[in-house]
């Protein structure tokens, strides 16, 4: 007779718990390759692979895990609707976030959305455009406990709408528009706001608008020239809702030459701080806790390891930021433009990121082709000799690898929860011309327990 696994020996209400921790993918730290999906962020809570995982191993954890799996549901066409028909009895009792991200209209969704009891937010990725949003939008507002979330503003009118249940995510600027303004008065709430042109705004034209429900501003230093952030603290004064602060260098242009705010180095470590400058690509700040708090500290960085700044090796860099960055929770960190030639030893890399003792996820992109691993890893990587190198190979090598590089940070970083990976690269025959590619996405989290990684990267 099979005992019964231990864990499931554990009262239900602590398995909701654990259930709960494992259940979803968090969001990806700001970067290169996830900044398309933080324009297009969304309500929408991906189920991880370890729940995946866990509802199929008996009757129990199926059960518990049964509302998670299903509280949240996606249309993204008119056949996932007339599944979700099919299934409503069951699925009615667990949705709580309905993505709708079709271009097309949804026959008969009008007379689904009303029997979803649990229904809490309706997010409407695509529909901005559609005909018939306006009335889409109007039914979901009649269900008496649903928030909308809207990525852009419909093209009908809105004016005679209740719009206190709404809330736009679309990246809107500080200039905002006269249709806008109309919708913010009649209690629209915004997430997000961007702001292109810092250095063009004076104090009092950012904080003379009041915006509600605002959370996070993201400004783009495409400029060399210094920002002042005075407006910062009469804003989240004004905004209590304001926690996240995001500076964006796509071109690099302004953190080689300006120390980010919030950041006061000593006169001996601000020359160190400049090779760090010249890797920053995004940094997150977050608001200390307290309405009223005023001070901001580092949580997010964005690095990118360029070839042209000689010296620039990600060992030393993340030693740097371990020493100027106690509370750094996520990083990104790309080495698709260093050299070719640089390698580094995996040892000394995840020592490095060992000593960022706060670092909750890291997301690592090209990292297979920089690394070095010791004699006895080789043997656990290294393809057996004799064999003809084949594509399948070749892939199954660099896949084992990743893994390894995974395992390793699970270990040595003992904050770590989440670790993503990114990795993409090319095989060469002599002649020059390139036999195989490879790619490798996906979430891997770390098991509290053991330290060990759980979850699976796609192969394409």
């Amino acid at each position: 007779m099979r005992r019964r696994p231990q864990l499931l020996s554990l009262p239900n209400e602590l398995l909701h718990f654990i259930i709960e921790y494992i259940a979803y993918n968090p969001i990806l730290p700001l970067s290169p390759a996830s900044y398309t999906q933080r324009k297009s962020r969304t309500l929408f809570k991906s189920a991880s692979p370890d729940l995946l995982a866990l509802s199929v191993v008996g009757r129990q954890p199926r059960r518990l895990c049964l509302p998670f799996l299903f509280a949240n549901a996606e249309i993204q066409h008119q056949q996932h609707l007339e599944k979700l028909k099919e299934h409503l009895a069951v699925l009615s009792r667990y949705i709580k976030t309905l993505l709708i991200s079709s271009f097309e209209p949804l026959h008969g969704i009008q007379h689904v959305i009303p029997q979803l009891k649990r229904l809490r937010y309706v997010d409407l990725l695509r529909c901005h455009a559609k005909p018939g949003t306006l009335d889409l939008l109007r039914m979901i507002l009649a269900h008496p406990n649903v928030t909308v979330l809207v990525h852009d503003l419909p093209d009908e009118s809105m004016c005679e709408v209740d719009l206190s249940k709404v809330i736009l995510n679309d990246r809107t600027e500080w200039e905002i528009s006269p249709t806008l303004q109309k919708y913010l008065d009649q209690g629209m709430r915004l997430m997000c706001l961007e702001l292109l042109n810092p250095d063009s705004l004076d104090d009092q034209q950012l904080t003379s608008k009041s915006f509600p429900g605002l959370t996070e501003i993201q400004i783009h230093t495409d400029t060399i020239k210094p920002i002042s952030f005075s407006w910062l603290s009469e804003l989240s004064s004004t905004h209590s809702t304001l926690n996240e602060l995001w500076l964006l260098d796509g071109c690099g242009n302004y953190f080689p030459r300006h120390i980010p705010p919030f950041v006061s180095p000593s006169s001996d470590q601000e020359k160190d701080l400049k090779t760090l400058y010249y890797a920053i690509q995004n940094v997150g700040f977050r608001r200390a806790i307290g309405q009223s708090s005023q001070e901001w500290y580092v949580m997010g960085l964005a690095l990118i390891m360029r070839t042209i700044w000689a010296g620039l090796s990600p060992i030393k860099v993340l030693k740097l930021v371990a020493s100027s960055f106690p509370k750094l929770e996520n990083l990104a960190l790309n080495l698709s433009r260093d050299a070719r030639e640089a390698m580094y030893d995996v040892n000394d890399l995840t020592h490095a990121l060992a000593q960022l003792s706060s670092l909750r996820v890291v997301h690592l992109d090209c990292f297979y082709m920089r690394l070095i691993f010791g004699s006895e890893d080789e043997k656990r990587i290294s393809l057996l000799q004799g064999d003809i190198v084949t594509c399948e190979l070749l892939v199954d090598r660099v896949e084992r690898a990743l893994l390894l590089l995974a395992s390793r940070l699970a270990q040595q970083v003992r904050s770590l929860d989440f670790i993503y990976i990114h990795d993409m690269g090319f095989d060469y025959d002599k002649s020059g011309t390139v036999r195989y590619n490879w790619y490798f996405s996906g979430w891997l989290r770390v098991l509290t327990s053991n330290r060990d990684v759980g979850g699976k990267l796609e192969r394409r």
